[in-house]
Formats: C-alpha cells, sequence, structure tokens
C-alpha cells in the first residue's frame, strides 16, 4: 500500500474519524483541537422516566486540545486539555462560569496494527484523569456554573478493535471502563467513591469519497452503584451519533460531529440527557 492509498482508504480514514483515535500507519504524531456545544433536554429519574424542568436551561461549550505521540511502533502516548463555558438559568436567576477541566494522560498499545493485518486492530488504551477543575461541591458560583470538573483522579482502562471488511468500509468497537478513586470529603466526614462506569460504542463508517468519511455511532454509559452515602448512584443512558471527517491534505482532516442522548421512557436512568454538536481539526506529523 503506498502512502497515497493508505490516505484514500477507510481504515485510514477511521484514524481521525471520531476524535483523537489512534495514529496512522505513516504518521509519528499528531494534534489536534475540538470545540463542541451541548444543551440538557432534561434528566432520566431513578424509574428511568423522562423528567424536565420548566424555565431551566444547562448548556456548556467546551474546548479540547490534545495531542498523540508515536513512542514505538506498537506503542504511543497522548495527552488531553479540556476547557469548559458553562451557561445555566432557572426562572429567578441566570449565570456563567469557565474553567480549565480534568485534564488526562494516556497511552495507547496496539496488539494488532489495523493499517498491517488485513484490515484487522486491536488496542489496549490506559489513561489517567487528574482532577485539575473545580469539582461541583467546590464551586462557588451561583448554580455552580465554575464547577469544570468531577475533583477525583480517575483510572481508565480499555479496549479498541477495528475491521475493514472491505475498502469503503470500517467498523469500529469501544470498550472501557474508569475507576474514580476514593477521596474524603470534610462535608461528609467520609470517604466518598464516585461511580465506576463502563462505556461501550460500535461506530460504523464509510468512505463516500477519496477523502470523506461518514460514520454513524451507538454509545452507552452505564453508571455502577457505589458504597457511600449517595443513594441510587447506579444508571445508564444511550446515545446516537452521526459525523463526518474530511481529509484536506494528507496531514490535515476535519470533522463534524451531531450527537443527543436517546431521551425516551427507560432508555437512561439518573442521568442527564443532552444534545450537542462538535467540530474538531487534526493535523499528522510524518
Amino acid at each position: 500500500m503506498t502512502t497515497g492509498e493508505a490516505h484514500a482508504s477507510a481504515c485510514c480514514g477511521s484514524a481521525s474519524a471520531t476524535g483523537t483515535g489512534r495514529l496512522a500507519l505513516w504518521e509519528k504524531g499528531a494534534a489536534g483541537f475540538s470545540s463542541s456545544f451541548s444543551n440538557n433536554l432534561g434528566y432520566w429519574d431513578a424509574s428511568g422516566a423522562t423528567t424536565t424542568t420548566p424555565g431551566a436551561a444547562d448548556r456548556e461549550l467546551r474546548f479540547d486540545a490534545w495531542g498523540m505521540y508515536r513512542v514505538l511502533n506498537v506503542w504511543s502516548v497522548f495527552a488531553r486539555v479540556p476547557l469548559s463555558v458553562n451557561f445555566r438559568s432557572t426562572e429567578a436567576q441566570s449565570a456563567a462560569g469557565a474553567g480549565f477541566g480534568d485534564i488526562s494522560v494516556g497511552t495507547r498499545f496496539d496488539l494488532f496494527d489495523f493499517d498491517k493485518t488485513n484490515g484487522i486492530g486491536l488496542g489496549i488504551i490506559a489513561s489517567f484523569t487528574f482532577p485539575t477543575g473545580y469539582s461541583p461541591e467546590g464551586a462557588t458560583k451561583p448554580l455552580g456554573v465554575d464547577a469544570t470538573g468531577r475533583g477525583a483522579f480517575v483510572g481508565s482502562i480499555g479496549l479498541s478493535a477495528e475491521w475493514n471488511p472491505s475498502d469503503p468500509i470500517f467498523l469500529r468497537l469501544d470498550l472501557g471502563t474508569s475507576i474514580p478513586i476514593p477521596r474524603y470529603r470534610a462535608s461528609l466526614q467520609a470517604w466518598q467513591w464516585l461511580s465506576p462506569t463502563l462505556e461501550p460504542a460500535f461506530t460504523f463508517g464509510y468512505r463516500v469519497a477519496k477523502s470523506w468519511i461518514l460514520y454513524a455511532a451507538l454509545r452507552s454509559v452505564i453508571q455502577f452503584q457505589t458504597q457511600t452515602k449517595i443513594n441510587q448512584s447506579a444508571g445508564h443512558e444511550l446515545s446516537l451519533a452521526a459525523g463526518c471527517a474530511w481529509t484536506v491534505t494528507n496531514n490535515f482532516a476535519l470533522q463534524a460531529e451531531l450527537s443527543s442522548s436517546a431521551f425516551l421512557p427507560n432508555f437512561g436512568q439518573n442521568r442527564a440527557a443532552r444534545i450537542g454538536a462538535t467540530f474538531g481539526a487534526r493535523y499528522g506529523f510524518f
């Protein structure tokens, strides 16, 4: 496969189609930037029923800068720095706040290289998130608009499997789990363990032209019960997404995505439902 052919194939487009992703075979590193806007549709309660708060709004504008670097052929490292701007209002007041979110660093090890094994790939991804943002309980502004993080160290590990059954098509299955490290809450006078989560996602991609990839994704978040003073902490949600990636040059690609929670009864529990749009750019270094 020549470099020109590689950039045209669906398997290589998947490297950047859904965000940070992975490095393509010929890349030494990559860097990117994304901006997203999301709006709260409402909430699922503990019984799975949908509920909304009349006159209330909860919107977020988020910016992410990230970078990846190949240490060895099968090993790469990455980092992500987020910035959040929150807009919230009720019938009585409104407020806005901004700040850096929780910074994460991680690594990826490829057991099978997607670009070398007849379109089959499998990678192990591990990351660690630092509580660099303001936690909800540490927020001081009205409506908690200055809360930009979870307030806990979080370890994550997962698998990313890909298959290119034919040139225009790629399939991707991601399965990750995140486990927050217990923290001491002085206000509760107790150690608190935020809910661990399991996040499966399935993506179907199709190359519609030499430089264009379209994809659709089905994603879920499963939130487990914790042994803390927070009752009914278990929950789940299902969301759908559709997007595209345009390879402008061999180095540079643009990305866009629309996503929405499936805000219907019993499609979620104890979770907020959101609809949003994301635009990003990616530059690969050879």
